[in-house]
């Protein structure tokens, strides 16, 4: 048993993986993606993401990994923040079918428009520092991801077919 996490929260176990894909809650408990692994080792993850709704109900957050998101159909506008000679950048990215998206982990980001139908396809690197976090825009000030204490119950609720064993709870 490792204490590893996925992005969803659940272990990482090569169990966890033969399951359909996993639709994703956002804080209203709607599906805003619908994710698709199909390839998890410790140096890099491919999954397919189905997005519906854009991730803007949060703060800007960044990954404890690069990925590279290649869009198949459909579209994005994603917002970027970074640090540069101490002052807080931002700049707007629109992608579509066949561009793609490639982010370094210290940039946060958000989408904040999805065209009907996108799918991508995202082929993220090693988790490594930094841990997965938020931005607050207004402040630039960091603080480092904790566990939100409602997201299983939303998850459970998308994905009635996680069935939580013995080794693991959901």
């Amino acid at each position: 048993m490792t204490n590893k996490t996925t992005t969803a929260g659940l272990p990482l176990e090569q169990e966890v993986f033969t399951a359909p894909p996993l639709h994703i809650p956002n804080a209203a408990g709607e599906p805003y993606k619908t994710e698709l692994v199909v390839v998890r080792t410790l140096e890099h993850t491919i999954k397919w993401n189905f997005w519906y709704l854009p991730d803007d109900d949060r703060d800007p957050h960044n990954h404890p990994w690069d990925f590279e998101a290649t869009v198949h159909h459909g579209g994005y506008t994603e917002r970027r923040w970074w640090l540069e000679d101490g002052q807080l950048k931002t700049s707007v990215h629109t992608y579509r079918a066949g561009d793609v998206n490639r982010l370094p982990k210290q940039v946060f980001h958000m989408v904040i428009e999805v065209l009907p139908g996108t799918v991508t396809r995202m082929v993220c690197g090693s988790a490594s520092d930094p841990e997965w976090g938020y931005l607050d825009t207004k402040t630039g000030v960091y603080r480092p991801a904790e566990p939100d204490p409602s997201f299983k119950d939303r998850l459970r609720a998308l994905n009635r077919f996680l069935i939580p064993t013995e080794d693991r709870e959901l």
